[in-house]
């Protein structure tokens, strides 16, 4: 069972694309910040995160024994990544480059420590890694952003 996991910062568009291609592949989006939506009020920001790690390990495991692949949406890096190796995960980074993920875009005003969060990730590579594939999305809609991803798929399975 292959899984997919969208990465990339804070408002780079991981959601959106996320939502459009679990339309197309009619797979699982599980959104990791929604586990920390109600603990930060009481658990460190370092020990929540660790925990979504874990929590993703789990819910990849219990859908891939029913048959379902995953599609998790959260920033990844070279660190976290080793410990998923095992997760048949195909790794994607959506990269909108620093100066587009930290403008207000659609609906979304983002509030100062997401503009802190933001440069702290592309000062520590979240936009490169060295494994994945990284999608320069400066100039691409979310729907491009899809149609290259399901393309690079087909591509790998044929």
């Amino acid at each position: 069972m292959k899984n997919i996991w969208i990465s990339g910062s804070i408002n780079s568009g991981k959601s959106t694309v996320s939502r459009l291609l679990s339309k197309k592949l009619k797979m699982a989006v599980i959104e990791l910040d929604s586990f920390s939506e109600y603990v930060n009020q009481f658990m460190k920001f370092d020990e929540y995160i660790k925990l979504n790690y874990d929590i993703a390990s789990e819910i990849v495991e219990i859908y891939n024994k029913r048959g379902h692949g995953v599609i998790m949406v959260y920033p990844i890096n070279e660190k976290k990544n080793s410990k998923l190796k095992n997760s048949n995960f195909i790794f994607f980074t959506i990269d909108p480059g620093l100066e587009v993920a930290l403008t207000d875009r659609g609906e979304r005003k983002l509030n100062d420590w997401e503009r802190e969060r933001i440069t702290h990730h592309y000062q520590n590579g979240i936009n490169d890694l060295s494994f994945g594939f990284r999608i320069d999305t400066k100039n691409l809609t979310p729907k491009e952003t899809v149609d290259k991803i399901i393309d690079f798929l087909e591509k790998r399975t044929t």
